[in-house]
């Protein structure tokens, strides 16, 4: 990785201690959040008393100074780290936005977690207690207990539950007993965005698109930077044909805000491919798959 003035880092080579690791990006509300909770908990008395050190790991594409002006401007504080290849967001299996890393001296991950929960506060501080040594692992395990059972109410849990279970019966081919599993899931907590997501990809599936377009709406709706939801609405644009213009804008900003995300590259390829472009289409595809392989775009030496 590499700080914003351009200099190499190496978490190796940083003095041994606490470490905490926020996988996110600026234009996440979540990771602003989650970055000012991580600001305002160092500072505060029990947060010197493990005296961690924490890091905003990004991998947007943007000129250091502005990253830095919407940091500012954003009341973040902490350290920027530029993971521009997504390279220790793949060692750390990041997959959404934000997670947080909490290591130990010696290195070993403490906590792995993602979201940004209602309880994310006393997550991160029983985390840094036991990484620093302050509390036993067993401890740790029933307070954590006792604060997600205390704080998330259990609609909201079932929700979460089912929802898992319908990205499962998806995943097995199941698309009846899916929808049957996020409807279930919507029925506890309307504002479960997981479940939306998941209905929207089962009408996705039968070409159902209009269905298909109120679920990714209301999950913008309650999530409104959620790239799941942004991205099925450009295939969906795509898919209806004619005018392709407003899809093409929309893709254009996310592939900016998210040039690492093979879901984008595929789409643009099959936008290209509709407007009768082969060779964009072409290029396009092959930087998905090179993402989806490698996680990153591949410098090939022959043609």
């Amino acid at each position: 990785m590499t700080t914003l003035a351009g200099e190499a880092f190496v978490l190796a080579e940083q003095p041994p201690g606490v470490t905490i690791l926020l996988f996110g990006e600026l234009y996440n509300r979540n990771t602003l959040a989650a970055c000012r909770d991580i600001g305002d908990l160092l500072a505060s008395a029990r947060g010197q008393e493990v005296a961690a050190r924490a890091y905003l790991v990004i991998s947007q594409a943007a000129a250091p100074g502005e990253l830095q002006v919407t940091a500012d401007k954003n009341g973040i504080g902490l350290p920027i780290l530029r993971d521009e290849r997504s390279r220790a967001m793949g060692t750390y299996g990041v997959r959404v936005l934000p997670t947080l890393v909490v290591l130990g001296p010696d290195g070993r991950v403490t906590l792995a977690s993602s979201g940004y929960p209602i309880y994310f506060v006393d997550l991160l501080t029983d985390a840094l207690y036991l990484a620093a040594g302050e509390i036993t692992a067993a401890q740790y395990q029933r307070r954590r207990q006792a604060t997600s059972l205390q704080q998330e109410p259990e609609n909201r849990r079932r929700a979460r539950r089912l929802a898992a279970l319908g990205e499962q019966l998806l995943r097995r081919g199941n698309d009846a007993l899916a929808r049957g599993s996020y409807e279930d899931a919507l029925s506890a907590d309307p504002d479960c965005v997981e479940a939306h997501l998941g209905l929207a990809r089962v009408h996705l599936g039968h070409g159902e698109l209009v269905p298909a377009e109120q679920r990714f709406n209301a999950a913008l709706q309650r999530q409104p930077d959620n790239l799941d939801a942004a991205l099925g609405l450009v295939q969906i644009g795509i898919l209806r044909g004619g005018d392709l213009e407003q899809a093409q804008q929309r893709l254009q900003g996310l592939l900016r805000d998210h040039p690492l995300d093979p879901r984008g590259h595929y789409l643009a390829g099959l936008l290209a491919e509709r407007s009768d472009d082969a060779q964009s289409a072409l290029q396009h595809y092959r930087r998905a798959a090179e993402l989806s392989l490698f996680g990153q775009v591949q410098q090939w030496k022959t043609q």
